[in-house]
């Protein structure tokens, strides 16, 4: 019997041997070492899609067929909506074909003919997406090519899943980058592994050799240090005049990617709003009563948060609903009101 897998992290490599009751069976491991991928983790503080990838949308703004390749694994699949959405709504009307765009979505529910094309698109260098927002359906067997960066937006269930699938950039060796974007609450799910959670609370240690530890005792060196991960880079003296440019700065906050004025923002009576909306979704959980509060009420409680921070005096219902995980539409007006309360009471 001869048992084959792709990455395998030392416990599930035991897993297999179990569950197959194999006997002392020979064990061949190739180490799946990148030298050319460098390992970002970005903490953001909010889960504002059209903020943190306002560089991506303008790039498809500027470039269209010729913008950067990335693609971006979301964790959930209402994220992945969100994101759809955002570069949808934007962009739908220059390029109506659903087949002829320089973005799209991949997830189990694709239509079969826009897999076909997106497979085939990432097969060719300059194929025609060039933003692909994809779950986990998006199979081990597609070819990348051109693929320099992969985006995880929220944390995998586990490192062996992050390996994998950070693994399609750079196949041709060409320097790439893999970077985890967490947010607020990402990580209280129990379907994530504690070894993916302690990678992303990691600020110390270097993430290739957290990765790499997985699958091998051996150590593994990357020169310059600022090629290696976010955390090494800041222990680079290598002095080499490109050593500042691999530093990633594509997702920093800064006056143009602020989508709400300073001058009408509501955050500074914040404390009112959050006591009013937690009030507000306890009532709604108070009637589901059922296990999964945060679904069936279409209000989770990391949605106080969002609306918190997009709050102000020209927020509409359609900015609750694409920039935030609110579900329940019929809550929007409720939220509508606890918000233009607060506006009054600044008065």
């Amino acid at each position: 019997m001869i048992a084959m897998t792709a990455t395998a992290t030392s416990s599930v490599r035991q897993d297999i041997i179990d569950s197959l009751e194999l006997y002392q069976p020979y064990i061949s491991v190739a180490v799946p070492f990148k030298p050319n991928v460098k390992y970002f983790l970005h903490c953001n503080s909010t889960r504002n899609v059209e903020q943190i990838f306002l560089p991506y949308v303008k790039d498809i703004q500027n470039n269209g067929f010729e913008a950067e390749r990335v693609i971006v694994f979301c964790r959930t699949s209402h994220l992945l909506r969100k994101l759809f959405a955002l570069f949808d709504g934007k962009f739908s009307s220059n390029y109506p074909d659903l087949l002829v765009r320089p973005y799209a979505r991949y997830h189990a529910h694709t239509d079969d003919e826009v897999k076909a094309m997106i497979n085939d698109s990432l097969a060719q260098p300059y194929g025609k997406v060039r933003f692909l927002m994809a779950s986990i359906a998006i199979g081990m067997g597609v070819d990348c090519k051109g693929l320099y960066t992969v985006i995880h937006f929220g944390a995998p269930s586990d490192i062996d899943d992050y390996f994998q699938e950070s693994g399609r950039v750079g196949r041709d060796g060409a320097q790439s980058q893999a970077i985890l974007l967490t947010f607020p609450r990402c990580l209280i799910s129990p379907n994530i592994s504690k070894a993916m959670k302690e990678y992303c609370k990691n600020t110390e240690k270097c993430r290739r050799q957290i990765l790499m530890g997985q699958y091998s005792t051996d150590s593994f060196n990357i020169t310059p240090l600022h090629l290696c991960c976010d955390v090494c880079e800041k222990n680079c003296e290598c002095g080499q005049k490109d050593c500042q440019s691999y530093r990633l700065t594509t997702f920093e906050v800064n006056e143009e990617t602020l989508l709400v004025p300073k001058e009408c923002s509501l955050n500074s009576d914040g404390i009112q709003i959050t006591n009013e909306l937690s009030k507000l979704r306890k009532s709604l959980l108070v009637v589901s009563n059922v296990i999964s509060p945060s679904i069936s009420s279409g209000f989770p409680l990391e949605a106080v948060d969002e609306i918190v921070s997009i709050a102000s005096k020209t927020v509409t219902e359609e900015d609750l609903y694409t920039k935030t995980t609110l579900m329940n539409q019929e809550m929007i007006p409720r939220v509508l009101e606890i918000l233009t309360r607060a506006v009054n009471s600044l008065k």
